[in-house]
C-alpha cells in the first residue's frame, strides 16, 4: 500500500517515484487523498490498482459509499478547476511558508536544534540535544500559543523526546514566525 497524501504537493526537488513503476506483479495499491488539494474536510481519495484488485476492492467495501454531496462537490471540482493551476498555488504557498518557517528557525532556535528542509508536504521534524523533553515542555508551549506535536507520538516504544513536528500548512508567514519565537522564549525560561 503506497499512502501518497502528500505526492502533488512536491514544490522542489526531483518528484519522488510512485513504487506502481516497479510493479510488475499488479500488487501495489496507490492511494491519494482530496483533503491535501481541495479542503481537509474533504474526506474522499482515490486508488490506483490493477483490474483485478480495483474490482474487489469495489465488492468489499464498507463504507456504504461516500457521501453524495461530497462526491458531487468533488466532482464539480475537477469538471471546473484546472487542477495543475491549482496545484501550482498551493505548491508555491507551502513553498513560502515553509522557507518562513525555517528562516524563523534559523534566526530564533539556530544552534539549539536541527531540522529538516522538506521538499514537499506540510512538516518540519525538528530535533533538540539529548535532555530536551517534549512531555515536559509541551503544556509551556501550548500556553504560549504554539502546539507542535511532540515526537514521542510518532514511536511505538515511547522514544522522540527529543523531537517535534512543526506544520506549516495553516499558519501565515507571519503567525509562523511569532510560533517560534514564542517556542525559543519558552525555551530560554524553561
Amino acid at each position: 500500500l503506497e499512502d501518497d497524501a502528500y505526492g502533488e504537493l512536491r514544490y522542489e526537488g526531483e518528484a519522488v517515484p510512485s513504487l506502481r513503476q516497479w510493479d510488475e506483479d499488479g500488487r501495489v495499491l496507490h492511494v491519494g487523498s482530496m483533503s491535501k488539494i481541495l479542503s481537509p474536510a474533504i474526506r474522499v481519495g482515490w486508488i490506483h490498482a490493477p483490474a483485478i484488485l480495483s474490482q474487489q476492492l469495489n465488492r468489499i467495501r464498507s463504507d456504504g459509499g461516500a457521501n453524495p454531496l461530497v462526491k458531487a462537490t468533488v466532482a464539480a471540482f475537477w469538471d471546473k478547476v484546472d487542477i495543475q493551476e491549482r496545484l501550482q498555488m498551493l505548491r508555491s504557498g507551502y513553498r513560502e511558508r515553509r522557507d518562513a518557517l525555517l528562516s524563523a528557525l534559523d534566526e530564533h532556535l539556530s544552534g539549539a536544534c536541527t531540522y529538516t528542509r522538506p521538499e514537499g508536504g506540510y512538516f518540519v521534524w525538528v530535533t533538540f540535544s539529548e535532555g530536551f523533553s517534549c512531555s515536559r515542555l509541551m503544556p509551556h508551549f501550548v500556553r504560549a500559543g504554539v502546539n507542535p506535536l511532540p515526537g514521542t507520538i510518532f514511536y511505538p516504544d515511547g522514544r522522540g523526546e527529543e523531537h517535534l513536528r512543526l506544520s506549516f500548512s495553516y499558519p501565515s508567514v507571519q503567525e509562523l514566525a511569532v510560533g517560534v519565537e514564542r517556542m525559543a522564549d519558552v525555551l530560554r525560561k524553561n
